[in-house]
């Protein structure tokens, strides 16, 4: 594990679950990686809403990009065209890709988090106290520390649920440019779920219960941007 990556995201994160770990009653690891993930989506909802905007208007905006490749069939005056278009009306096309990035290290130091359970002080921080034993048994008797089908099912669950929310959502794509993109977003949509409960039956079942709450905070923040998105576009008429 390289010194950078140690010191921006997996002994942050770590020092952090130790702390939540010491406050929570009865030291309950569930209870910290529920509040840990909650805190991790909260860090990251301005980008999320950023990209949520951007996608919004890129949607609404497809017509007038339809339009450019009608006008012109070459590759360079097309992208030109789109990204002055892009300028004009304040979005970056890449916020979807960056919000992507950002995930993969944190997804990375809370694997190796996860992993080093058993050994959770010997990366914290030296001002820190030491973090109290946690109580690694969840609702139902499930042990943390180890792979649980239950979790891994739900972790699947919910992000197929999630999944389908966000493409329920988007408006239909008629043009052939579009057919591709829409082809992968649907088959990610069905495949991301089984490839999360099959990860998730290797890994300790923290890592499920982490998954199944970062998918419960974004159906739910789909759904009040759905109603917030209603009521706006209700009161602009």
């Amino acid at each position: 594990m390289s010194s950078i990556f140690n010191s921006l995201f997996y002994r942050p994160l770590l020092n952090i679950l130790g702390v939540i770990i010491t406050i929570v009653p009865g030291h309950s690891l569930g209870v910290a990686v529920i509040i840990l993930t909650l805190l991790v989506s909260i860090a990251l909802l301005p980008l999320s809403m950023k990209m949520r905007r951007s996608q919004r208007v890129m949607q609404e905006i497809q017509p007038e990009i339809d339009k450019i490749r009608q006008q012109t069939k070459d590759k360079n005056e097309q992208a030109r065209r789109t990204m002055e278009l892009y300028r004009e009306k304040k979005i970056n096309p890449f916020l979807g890709f960056l919000f992507i990035l950002v995930q993969i290290p944190l997804f990375l130091a809370l694997f190796q988090v996860f992993k080093n359970l058993d050994n959770l002080t010997h990366d914290a921080y030296e001002f820190l106290p030491l973090f109290p034993p946690f109580n690694p048994i969840f609702i139902g008797g499930i042990d943390l520390i180890h792979p649980h089908i239950v979790l891994a099912v739900l972790a699947g669950v919910f992000q197929l649920t999630q999944g389908i929310l966000t493409l329920w959502g988007q408006p239909k794509q008629h043009k052939p440019s579009s057919e591709f993109a829409s082809a992968l977003q649907k088959q990610m949509t069905f495949t991301m779920p089984l490839f999360i409960v099959f990860i998730s039956m290797q890994l300790p079942s923290a890592m499920a219960l982490y998954w199944t709450t970062l998918s419960l905070f974004a159906i739910v923040h789909e759904g009040f941007g759905r109603l917030y998105g209603r009521d706006s576009s209700h009161n602009n008429k």
